[in-house]
């Protein structure tokens, strides 16, 4: 990977997504990336034939995703935040009003990503969390997160 950095004591590598929702995703990362803005800033959802028809990947791998999607995802989860949007001029973080914070959560299989949720919140509360938890989550998921204790 050409974005790979390595220690300069121990060799050690590790790619930019390492440690993020994204590390091994098999898709080209930029796709990835749209299909997380797309799901979280379309309120009514998108259906694979759109994702599918906006990114250029088969319709019907969007499908079984889509399929994927409509069950609450359990065993290991991984859950954290995100701003989406454009930077504005002299803005910075979250002072622009445009931007979106979206809440991600995957399944992880393996080493691998199995299924994924995303949605736009209003707020890192919990009273903003709780919902996305209740509707995508299985109860009895073990949920890591980096920084949230709610």
């Amino acid at each position: 990977m050409k974005h790979t950095r390595q220690c300069t004591r121990c060799g050690y590598q590790a790619a930019p997504t390492s440690g993020t929702l994204f590390h091994q995703v098999k898709l080209p990362i930029l796709k990835a990336f749209y299909i997380v803005y797309f799901i979280a800033t379309n309120k009514q959802g998108i259906s694979s034939t759109e994702l599918s028809r906006k990114l250029g990947l088969r319709q019907k791998a969007m499908k079984a995703m889509a399929s994927s999607l409509k069950y609450p995802i359990m065993g290991k989860v991984e859950v954290d935040e995100t701003v989406v949007g454009k930077q504005e001029e002299g803005t910075k973080g979250h002072q622009n009003e445009d931007k979106k914070l979206v809440v991600v959560a995957i399944e992880r299989e393996g080493k691998g990503i199995n299924r994924m949720y995303a949605r736009v919140i209003e707020d890192g509360s919990h009273a903003s969390l709780k919902p996305f938890f209740e509707d995508h989550i299985d109860p009895g998921a073990k949920v890591s997160t980096n920084e949230w204790k709610g």
